[in-house]
């Protein structure tokens, strides 16, 4: 990508189509061990099927209400039929895209079972990819714990959509972000310039300015802005900072019935002034090579990284 990217000049470079590229890449090397070979032949059947999947949902969203209904239709087939009889172009569309996902799952699925029941690859020692140390401790794993082939490919398909959805929109906002701060550019190359060429996991950690840039995009711009979860029992939620109802009365806490869906504005608690102070909303990478605020600390938000 670096080759090919650095020999255009003059010309606008379609950054989102080459780290989405990159994305997938990496996500069937390191999670299926398999390559899609996007980079030298450019998309396939598969990456556009992967890359159109979020906007063909979105189209089907009005009819959420159904899901319920539909999930609990038996037998499966009748399922599969009322999709293929829908009227609609965007369930049709959506369909199409799920077909050919699920058809090249199965491809990879195949190939990877083959390969473990051959025996002529340690599967332990030799492929390091998520898929093949599951397939093995799928395999040794008593018969009542095993994982299902339709749970394997549902593995698989949530592993690529969810990565790479997220990874290929970090990836694209970091480039912006490094375009539009050219000192922030600056001091990460320098950093960059000044480590190894072949990076160890311990020297990838050993990187601060780098850390801190993803730590800033992911705070400012997460992936999913949003988050949807439901309530499985009734509960009281208490608020971090407190707000005033209709009557002028302090609300300090929430009562949730049990089924309500919350929704978790993500993109807007990690740009609390409040909790990060009057410049939340400014790209500053150095803030997480400086002491956090005790109102950040104090917080204790239920991220992995980076906030939430």
């Amino acid at each position: 990508m670096i080759r090919d990217i650095g020999d255009v000049q003059g010309q606008d470079i379609d950054m989102l189509k080459w780290c989405g590229a990159t994305a997938l890449e990496l996500i069937g090397q390191a999670g299926l061990g398999h390559t899609f070979n996007l980079l030298e032949a450019g998309d396939s059947a598969y990456s556009l099927a992967i890359k159109d999947f979020f906007p063909a949902f979105s189209h089907v969203i009005p009819l959420k209400a159904f899901i319920p209904f539909f999930c609990n239709l038996r037998p499966a087939v009748l399922k599969r039929k009322l999709v293929d009889w829908a009227p609609l172009a965007s369930i049709q569309r959506l369909k199409h895209i799920v077909q050919v996902q699920d058809e090249q799952a199965q491809m990879i699925l195949e190939r990877k079972k083959s390969t473990l029941k051959s025996g002529h690859v340690n599967i332990v020692e030799e492929s390091h990819d998520i898929m093949s140390i599951l397939l093995k401790a799928n395999a040794e794993a008593n018969e009542q714990d095993r994982l299902s082939e339709d749970q394997l490919l549902g593995q698989m398909n949530t592993l690529i959509l969810a990565g790479h959805e997220t990874t290929s929109g970090a990836l694209t906002r970091t480039f912006e972000m490094l375009a539009v701060n050219p000192a922030v550019q600056d001091r990460l190359r320098a950093e960059l310039l000044e480590a190894p060429a072949q990076l160890t996991y311990d020297e990838l950690h050993n990187l601060p300015y780098l850390d801190a840039l993803c730590r800033e995009i992911l705070r400012l711009y997460p992936p999913f802005p949003t988050i949807q979860r439901g309530a499985i029992a009734d509960c009281v939620v208490p608020l971090r900072y407190p707000i005033k109802g209709k009557d002028g009365k302090e609300i300090r806490d929430i009562q949730v019935r049990k089924g309500t869906l919350v929704y978790v504005a993500v993109k807007q608690a990690n740009r609390s002034k409040e909790t990060w102070g009057e410049d939340a909303d400014v790209f500053r990478p150095e803030r997480w090579l400086e002491k956090l605020p005790d109102s950040v600390l104090d917080a204790k938000t239920p991220g992995v990284y980076s906030s939430m």
